[in-house]
């Protein structure tokens, strides 16, 4: 059996930065915004904003999403609670 990821197994949310260029967002709940210089996504705990410039996603499925252009602030906005 292969290993996989705890945030994977349980739900748990991943953003990946990639040199201020990119943004994997894996376990989203949905887009919630979205503008060229800011995304909003839903997450189990809260809502994902992204800000930057030239924004777009270039990948979207049900869990997981892509976004590219000049991303200049990545911050979780948690439920309180």
């Amino acid at each position: 059996m292969g290993f996989i990821p705890e945030e994977i197994s349980k739900g748990k949310m991943r953003v990946v930065l990639l040199a201020g260029e990119k943004v994997l967002v894996e376990q989203h709940r949905g887009l919630i915004g979205y503008e060229t210089e800011q995304i909003l996504f839903r997450m189990s705990n809260g809502m994902l904003m992204l800000e930057g410039q030239q924004m777009v996603i270039t990948s979207f499925g049900a869990f997981d999403a892509v976004v590219e252009g000049k991303i200049r602030c990545v911050r979780l906005e948690e439920d309180e609670g």
